[in-house]
């Protein structure tokens, strides 16, 4: 059995690669990949309607932009060509042990560079202490919109986490795929990120794989994708929301729609949180500070901190 020790050695030994360095803590394994099937770029229609994404053309220059919901204009080339995919490994990690993959949405107006350094994501799985490699895809770059890009069609998620597979496998041994292919899932999402978490669920191709959903201030639209996703897993699916004012008439009205389907939500962390239970926070803290401030302080690692061993035990064997 390889060793958590030894397994960090061999991943400083391996040979460098053009975005993968050891982070700033020299501790874990981060980097950066452009895989084919990332969010973006992203050419085809916006969700269903048929109307394409891109729905603006400058008759001088031909540059193509996309037009959120307010009117605002979004060029493609600023805006939705980059394919990034931030990954992390952390120093603990054994693939010889269950282990779990957390996929993260950043907000909008950001970028998952922006995003690691003002919200420690990384640093908060290491906290954790939990044995889980964190995925972060670039969304819609500095862009006030929420597109999921890619994530809009049907099974797009699916493929893209078989990609990730292949990207971490060539990092952590190849022998470790099929372990990467089937190993449970978690998503979260801040702000923005909302829209991608809930076309994730609703026909990512990987909803029975998805065990647990964490959104950060991220309630705002797609109620109705989350209900669905929480009723189809009653029992093996965990789902936690922490919401200030912004969002908090929508986590009312997801709860209601809830406990109108026989599940009830409580409304405090868990002292240990288990497959099957939907947790609903306030935080008294403002929009963007509650990533980092919760409550509790930095709340991605608490979330993970907090998930039984039983969950993620019965999560591989019960997918």
């Amino acid at each position: 059995m390889i060793s958590s020790i030894f397994l960090i050695l061999m991943l400083c030994l391996l040979p460098s690669h053009a975005c993968g360095t050891q982070d700033e803590r020299g501790e874990g394994l981060s980097f950066v990949e452009h895989p084919a099937s990332a969010p973006f770029p992203y050419d085809g229609p916006y969700d269903d309607t048929g109307k394409c994404f891109f729905d603006a053309i400058d008759p001088n220059t031909g540059i193509r932009s996309h037009t959120n919901r307010y009117g605002a204009r979004f060029p493609e080339a600023e805006h939705y060509d980059d394919s990034s995919v931030f990954f992390h490994i952390p120093p603990h990690f054994s693939p010889e042990k269950p282990f779990m993959l957390l996929v993260f949405f950043h907000g909008l107006e950001s970028d998952i560079t922006k995003t690691e350094r003002d919200y420690k994501i990384s640093e908060q799985v290491d906290a954790s202490g939990k044995n889980v490699i964190l995925i972060m895809p670039q969304l819609a770059k500095n862009a006030a919109d929420s597109s999921p890009g890619k994530f809009f069609g049907q099974n797009a998620f699916g493929t893209f986490m078989a990609e990730a597979a292949a990207i971490l496998d060539r990092r952590i041994g190849e022998q470790y795929r099929p372990a990467l292919r089937a190993a449970p899932v978690l998503i979260s999402a801040f702000s923005g990120g909302y829209k991608a978490a809930a076309y994730v669920l609703d026909r990512g191709g990987e909803g029975r794989r998805i065990r647990g959903v964490f959104l950060i201030d991220a309630l705002y639209e797609d109620l109705e994708k989350f209900e669905k996703w929480i009723i189809d897993g009653a029992g093996h699916r965990s789902f936690v929301v922490l919401y200030t004012r912004g969002t908090e008439k929508n986590t009312y009205e997801l709860a209601d729609r809830l406990a109108g389907d026989g599940i009830k939500a409580d409304w405090t962390w868990p002292a240990s949180l288990y497959a099957g239970k939907v947790n609903l926070i306030q935080s008294s803290n403002e929009h963007f500070m509650v990533p980092l401030l919760g409550p509790p302080d930095h709340p991605l690692s608490h979330f993970l901190n907090i998930l039984s061993e039983e969950s993620a035990a019965k999560a591989r064997s019960n997918p």
